[in-house]
């Protein structure tokens, strides 16, 4: 077993690269037809594929090879025939399966594929190497709203199998490297929390306690924390791609990190590319651009003498000295605003659309929600 899946994975890789590799202009095998014809008819597949979807249940998320759908539990999963013969009694097909791939045989079979034989002639026969396998059923499927009106968020889910164990995760926060660590504290946890409730009001006050949990935190500017748990939850790290003189007049928070590294560091430890850049925000100097705010973690870790110096220079704060607390320089309205954003695409905005009023009132909907719900 362990031998087929690594044998299908290093397939899967090579087939995927290839696939990118010939729509490359000056790559060896170039060819945009190949590349169309493959895009073409993956799309037309998942197109017919959620026609017979919408007929039984509704699809939730669609992808180039694949559908996820919401089937009602009365529909036969399975179906088994009992044969005549004296070898097997009887075979069990998905029936979903084979629906789909009937449909695919249908319409996307080649019926023109040509075979070279060794006297040179070609024998020409019907070829299909696209089937549809069925995964699940699963417990509970999690999707996240957009901030924007109309708009969808693509590959971003959280899939439950029915023991509670996470199936499959994608394009959250939580496996990214460099996102902020609370925010990661909390898609850890609430995720697990939707499977809770046996109705939709009881869940989504479940999951209102998660994002409670940490806005407390935020709103109490971390009084409970010690200055190493709060560096921990919301200090950023960024890598840089380039070196830091590659880089020109272009502004960004990790750009200013690595400027002021090379102040108390020295150029030499900035030099090279790759360097990990991680700081806080600070809400000093006020009305400044967020790039301009950016205050490397480095500092608080040296001389008492050393670190007032260059936080009164970055913050234009002369009455700061060695005694200023961290929490009177963060700026907690801009982490009190990344949490929000993250809590509005997961619980607020979902909760809205689904007619369950705002299960954490501290976070605001967007106007064209608030609209929304009043011409309802």
């Amino acid at each position: 077993m362990v031998l087929y899946e690594s044998l299908q994975l290093a397939h899967k890789c090579i087939l995927n690269s290839f696939y990118g590799y010939v729509m490359r202009k000056g790559s060896r095998w170039f060819s945009m037809e190949m590349a169309g014809i493959v895009c073409h008819t993956g799309a037309n597949i998942i197109r017919e594929a959620r026609k017979l979807v919408e007929q039984i249940g509704k699809p939730l998320e669609l992808d180039t090879d694949g559908i996820w759908c919401l089937i009602p539990a009365s529909f036969p999963e399975n179906v088994t025939f009992k044969l005549c013969n004296h070898k097997r009694s009887s075979v069990t097909v998905s029936y979903p399966g084979a629906m789909l791939n009937a449909l695919v045989y249908e319409g996307f079979t080649n019926h023109q594929y040509h075979t070279l034989e060794k006297d040179g002639s070609y024998s020409k026969s019907s070829e299909n190497s696209i089937y549809f396998e069925v995964d699940g059923p699963y417990q509970c499927m999690v999707l996240p709203a957009s901030k924007e009106e109309g708009k969808k968020l693509k590959k971003r889910y959280a899939v439950f199998n029915l023991d509670g164990s996470l199936a499959e995760m994608k394009g959250f926060e939580i496996k990214r490297r460099g996102e902020l660590n609370i925010i990661k504290h909390f898609q850890g946890c609430v995720f697990k929390t939707f499977l809770n409730g046996s109705t939709l009001e009881e869940t989504y006050k479940a999951v209102a306690g998660d994002a409670d949990h940490w806005l407390d935190i935020l709103h109490s500017h971390g009084v409970n924390l010690s200055d190493e748990e709060l560096f921990d939850l919301i200090s950023e790290n960024r890598s840089m791609s380039r070196k830091l003189e590659d880089y020109g007049a272009q502004k960004s928070t990790s750009i200013s990190t690595a400027k002021r590294l090379a102040e108390f560091l020295g150029d030499d430890m900035v030099k090279d590319a790759g360097l990990a850049c991680m700081f806080i925000i600070s809400k000093y100097p006020i009305g400044s651009p967020v790039t301009e705010r950016a205050i490397p973690v480095a500092i608080f870790k040296s001389d008492a003498k050393v670190r007032s110096h260059y936080i009164r220079k970055w913050t234009k704060q002369m009455d700061f000295d060695e005694d200023t607390d961290i929490r009177d320089m963060l700026d907690w309205d801009y982490y009190i605003e990344r949490v929000g954003s993250c809590i509005q695409k997961i619980i607020t905005i979902p909760a809205a659309l689904q007619g369950i009023s705002n299960p954490v009132p501290r976070v605001a909907h967007p106007d064209w929600l608030q609209n929304k719900i009043r011409s309802k």
